[in-house]
């Protein structure tokens, strides 16, 4: 049997349940940021200029537009110099397209064949649509 104590506590821990699941909905829908999608370049110097290549997936080709990224915590501009016509492949048949970007980067950077890791930022998303984007991915 339920006396009044125990049902005043349950009610309680409901309105808070409740209160966080509307909080949490909000914050899913509502909140946008910049993702990030990460990768390795390597850093080859051509007719002294320094340019980084990345092999990104062919899915994601894309996503990499001419705005910025991300290189040890600093956000540099970058621009595409080009993308490759052919692609690799690696052991499970992906296919990856060869990157070229041109990216001012700082003096300790500039290395031939240097192999930084890369992250560029995406357009403003929601947690709703990276969801739907994730579930739309299970069910195909």
């Amino acid at each position: 049997m339920i006396n009044n104590r125990n049902y005043s506590y349950i009610v309680y821990y409901l309105f808070i349940l409740t209160f966080l699941l509307i909080f949490l909905t909000f914050f899913c829908v509502f909140y946008k940021y910049n993702p990030i999608s990460n990768y390795t370049g390597q850093i080859i110097k051509k007719e002294d200029e320094y340019n980084v290549h990345v092999y990104v997936p062919y899915h994601s080709c894309s996503d990499i537009k001419n705005e910025s990224l991300v290189i040890d915590s600093k956000k540099y501009q970058y621009s595409i110099i080009e993308i490759k016509d052919g692609y690799y492949l690696d052991d499970n048949l992906n296919k990856y397209y060869e990157v070229i970007i041109y990216v001012d980067l700082d003096k300790q950077h500039l290395i031939n064949n240097n192999i930084i890791d890369i992250g560029f930022v995406l357009n403003k998303t929601t947690l709703y649509q990276e969801l739907k984007k994730l579930m739309k991915g299970w069910l195909i």
